[in-house]
């Protein structure tokens, strides 16, 4: 009976760790990166984002946030749409943009690499030659 004690609590030790490895950090000390930083993101949103033709022939605008996992090898997972622009196109086109982000450097806590959770909008503006076409129509 002492030997099955010791051998449920070492399973039970083993599984706690293995949810806690798994385990998303809210507030790492030290916040996952985009390659570059703000300044290398927004780099990057700007050439690599395109403005649905759609969403331009119908003067379709907003701001998406979208909501991913930094994991600790600095790959992206468990991509979503937490808040949509109302147009299927555009949240289409920020998941697209999102998925194709290199890597970026992971979050730490306590000196280690920790999985943590990153949040941001992405926003669809026309120039204003766009709206004054549609306007005219």
């Amino acid at each position: 009976m002492k030997y099955l004690c010791i051998l449920l609590a070492f399973i039970t030790l083993n599984y706690v760790n293995a949810q806690s490895n798994d385990s998303i950090t809210s507030f790492p000390d030290v916040e996952a990166q985009f390659p570059g930083g703000p300044e290398g993101m927004k780099t990057y949103l700007m050439e690599n984002t395109e403005y649905p033709k759609l969403a331009q022939q119908l003067g379709e605008e907003g701001k998406v946030y979208v909501k991913f996992v930094v994991e600790r090898d600095g790959s992206l997972s468990n991509f979503e749409i937490i808040r949509s622009s109302g147009s299927k196109t555009l949240d289409a086109e920020a998941l697209r943009v999102v998925k194709n982000m290199p890597d970026w450097t992971p979050a730490e806590k306590d000196g280690e690499k920790v999985r943590s959770v990153c949040r941001f909008p992405i926003n669809f503006t026309l120039g204003k030659e766009k709206k004054k076409k549609r306007r005219r129509r």
